[in-house]
This record gives structure tokens, C-alpha cells and sequence, in this order.
């Protein structure tokens, strides 16, 4: 999804929106992680257009970071460790 052209102007115009939010995520180091910058957006949300918006909003960033980490989970392979014995 790609941001608004506002946002283009800001984080450049490669700029992607977050899945959720549908805000400008920023990219590169000092970046917080896309879950952290959702949660920022909920405050933006908040501010802009009211606790219940905002609080609609955290709901479905909640359940869409709740889907990711069950499907890593799902998908995780486990590797065992090799034992190591005293000789």
C-alpha cells in the first residue's frame, strides 16, 4: 500500500503505508518496528479523531500482529541441538 502523497513529501516517495494503519511507515536505522510506529499511529488516531477511532484501530492492530506471530509460530521449524557429552 503506498502512502499519501502528504507523507511522500515527509518519509520520501518510495514511502509504503502500514498494513493496518494505512499511515507512512519509516524505513532505515533509528526506525522503530512496524508494530511500535502502529501503535504511534493509534496516538495520532487518537488525537485527530477521538479515543473510540483510536481505540477501534488498536483493536485491529492487536489482532493483526496476534495472526503474524501465530503463523511464524506455525511455520517455525525446530532444530535440535546437538548433545554434547564430557569425554
Amino acid at each position: 500500500m503506498d502512502a499519501s502523497r502528504a507523507e511522500m513529501n515527509v518519509f520520501g516517495e518510495g514511502a509504503q503505508a502500514h498494513p493496518v494503519t494505512g499511515m507512512a511507515i519509516e524505513r532505515g536505522i533509528g526506525a522503530l518496528s512496524e508494530q511500535d510506529q502502529a501503535h504511534m499511529h493509534c496516538d495520532v488516531i487518537e488525537h485527530h479523531h477521538g479515543k473510540h477511532h483510536a481505540d477501534k484501530m488498536r483493536a485491529k492492530v492487536r489482532a493483526f500482529y496476534q495472526i503474524v506471530e501465530d503463523e511464524v509460530a506455525a511455520t517455525a521449524v525446530h532444530v535440535p541441538m546437538p548433545h554434547h557429552t564430557k569425554e
